[in-house]
């Protein structure tokens, strides 16, 4: 097999694969920032993978490409093509997740076995339930480009519900932060506890009857510099809101997250500033998250 160099771009080091024809361009920590397996090629694998030792019983729903990296720059190296899927299950059953110790299978049992069954096989209660797995797809590179070679693991499954929420909880700290930051910078004070003649929200509150504010879309806006994204306003098991383009289009159906604007009360210690409607979490002014 014919020897080839890397390509070597920005902050990206040299390095070697033995492999017809095929080229990469792969950073210091050995992520492919180019060339290598596609994503077509990586949910491909997967989804065969999936199909073959489930029976068909369980359908790939959705594939999300997370880093992908060379197993060992130095050597006839494997690629890993990381990723996120969401899976769905046909029927009741057992989900034996290993099986001769592999690290991520999808072998079903039946759903009453006795004990002697995997004790780390996942009980799926009824036809329809969904499970993130989270993995990598390996690759070998061949003389006809790349083959996969297998599956890794790099997290235990999670029930789709529990995936979203813990995302929801993520949103929730990195909003919590920016919050942090923004009243680092304003005296302790939050957008909606600053009048708009000094660049705050307040005039612009508009509560409803529990408190939430019809307007949480303007007070994102004013602390935007200490968000950077928009997607994280949006907790993931929203399906009724969708991302902003940018800040400045941002209205009220881009925002899950509602602030609580009210002023507060000198007899409280801390205030509830912020609350997801979808999971019940609610965050302090002094950054607290806390499931009501």
């Amino acid at each position: 097999m014919k020897k080839i160099i890397l390509a070597i771009a920005t902050a990206v080091i040299s390095g070697s694969l033995y492999g017809q024809g095929l080229k990469m361009a792969v950073s210091s920590s050995g992520e492919i920032i180019s060339g290598g397996p596609t994503s077509d090629a990586a949910k491909a694998a997967l989804e065969a993978h999936i199909n073959f030792e489930s029976g068909g019983k369980i359908v790939l729903k959705k594939f999300q490409p997370v880093k992908t990296k060379l197993s060992n720059q130095n050597k006839n190296s494997n690629c890993e093509f990381g990723f996120e899927a969401q899976i769905s299950f046909s029927e009741r059953c057992r989900w034996n997740i290993r099986q001769n110790d592999e690290s991520l299978s999808f072998f079903l049992l039946k759903p009453d076995l006795p004990s002697t069954a995997p004790s780390d096989a996942i009980v799926i209660s009824k036809a329809g339930d969904e499970y993130m797995v989270f993995g990598s797809v390996s690759f070998a590179p061949s003389t006809n480009g790349w083959i996969s070679s297998g599956l890794i693991s790099s997290a235990q499954p999670k029930s789709l519900s529990q995936f979203l929420e813990d995302r929801c909880v993520y949103n929730l700290r990195w909003i919590s932060a920016a919050l942090a930051q923004y009243q680092l910078e304003h005296n302790g004070k939050l957008p909606f506890d600053i009048s708009t003649n000094s660049g705050g929200t307040l005039e612009l509150c508009v509560r409803d009857s529990d408190g939430n504010d019809k307007n949480s879309a303007e007070h994102y806006k004013t602390m935007s510099n200490f968000l950077s994204k928009t997607s994280s306003l949006v907790c993931p098991a929203d399906s009724n809101k969708q991302a902003a383009r940018d800040f400045p289009s941002m209205t009220a159906t881009n925002i899950t997250y509602l602030f609580r604007s009210a002023a507060k009360d000198p007899a409280q210690f801390q205030r509830v500033v912020l609350i997801c409607p979808i999971h019940g979490y609610v965050v302090d002014d002094g950054g607290g998250i806390e499931k009501k």
